[in-house]
């Protein structure tokens, strides 16, 4: 028999690191689904290196209790220490009832119930394929890989975003419970019929990541190249990096920066965003490894066509979509001839039909999971 909620329970939210990207927009997500229903009554603790990044409606939710701890990511140390020593200190004596972590850590606390979210792609990359290319990538899967299975077992259940990582966790981590969840909010899905998606002005293709190097940005910076040497100039990429977020951004800039057709716009807002997927006809995305790839998600939502990466979260995500080819991420021609073809209006979609079943269809649904407990 289920625990009932009591009303004074307390609800804690860790999510140290979530300051970016769709880490962040699923931690705004998972926030709002919670606090939507008012009758519970419940108080909840969110613990976050930045209070900025929270969504600033959810600051006026009464119900909400947001804790700055910008010292937690200072370094591996100080996170180490946060995630075993500190809130288990925290913890201890204040009667909470459930403990949802973001952070893909299982932390060292006293609570009744406890969930953790997984949602960091490393542990499940390729290791083989990427041992030599990206030793010290490889080298981060694999503490990852210890960061996922330590204190594991002692969680009610895992959420995951997809079921050929939850098919993974399964096996190598054996929790209690594996929830598949969708990281999609109730948007209605336009869906154009199959090879009619035109294009009557310049073509303007667009990739929204985080720059790090899984997320492959060079193989679109080599397509452009092959294309302005083939004589077609008048199309534009926009990328949401500006050269100075890390290393790899630099370098992307640097290799790139010189070629006319691709836009440097930086980090955008989410309101940003949804403008410029509203004024880009084709979204390109190449990422070597995700666990859901939201991009795909948030653009199948403006019915426009997609070029994505053959990758076995690719198909997944992307779903049943009329408007889509995929492509190897590793090989810039092929990228290149399917991008001269949006740009001549002659491209034939080979589509998607990928059906699944899944745990939680969006994030209400997986806060009625986590009220279950």
């Amino acid at each position: 028999m289920m625990t009932p909620i009591d009303p004074n329970n307390i609800y804690v939210i860790s999510a140290i690191n979530l300051v970016s990207g769709g880490p962040l927009t699923v931690l705004n997500c998972v926030l709002a689904s919670l606090c939507k229903d008012p009758a519970k009554k419940l108080n909840f603790y969110v613990f976050t290196s930045r209070g900025c990044v929270i969504d600033e409606e959810l600051k006026k939710n009464a119900t909400l209790h947001i804790i700055e701890m910008p010292w937690a990511c200072k370094n591996l140390f100080t996170r180490l220490f946060f995630e075993y020593v500190y809130l288990y200190f925290w913890s201890r004596s204040r009667g909470i009832y459930l403990w949802l972590s973001l952070n893909d850590v299982s932390p060292n606390v006293v609570a009744k119930r406890r969930v953790v979210y997984f949602h960091n792609p490393s542990p499940f990359l390729p290791f083989k394929q990427m041992v030599l290319k990206h030793p010290l990538f490889v080298l981060y899967g694999f503490l990852y890989n210890l960061v996922y299975v330590f204190n594991v077992k002692k969680n009610d259940f895992v959420v995951v975003q997809q079921n050929w990582i939850a098919r993974i966790v399964s096996k190598r981590y054996c929790p209690r419970r594996v929830i598949t969840a969708l990281p999609t909010e109730d948007n209605e899905i336009a869906i154009l019929p199959e090879n009619q998606c035109h294009i009557d002005v310049k073509s303007q293709f667009c990739f929204p990541a985080f720059p790090r190097f899984f997320k492959n940005y060079q193989v679109i910076g080599d397509a452009v190249i092959l294309l302005n040497s083939m004589g077609y100039t008048d199309f534009s990429v926009t990328f949401t990096l500006n050269g100075n977020e890390n290393k790899y951004s630099g370098i992307i800039k640097k290799k790139y920066g010189h070629l006319s057709q691709i836009k440097f716009v930086g980090l955008l807002s989410r309101p940003e965003m949804q403008r410029l997927y509203s004024q880009t006809h084709v979204l390109i995305f190449p990422s070597l490894l995700e666990t859901w790839g939201l991009p795909i998600t948030e653009f199948k939502a403006y019915g426009k066509p997609m070029l994505v990466a053959e990758r076995p979260y690719a198909r997944e995500t992307v779903g049943r979509y009329a408007s889509v080819c995929f492509f190897n991420p590793s090989n810039s021609h092929e990228l290149a001839d399917l991008m001269a073809r949006v740009i001549d209006k002659t491209i034939v979609y080979s589509g998607a039909d990928v059906d699944d079943v899944y745990d939680c269809l969006n994030y209400d649904s997986l806060a009625k999971q986590i009220f279950s407990l």
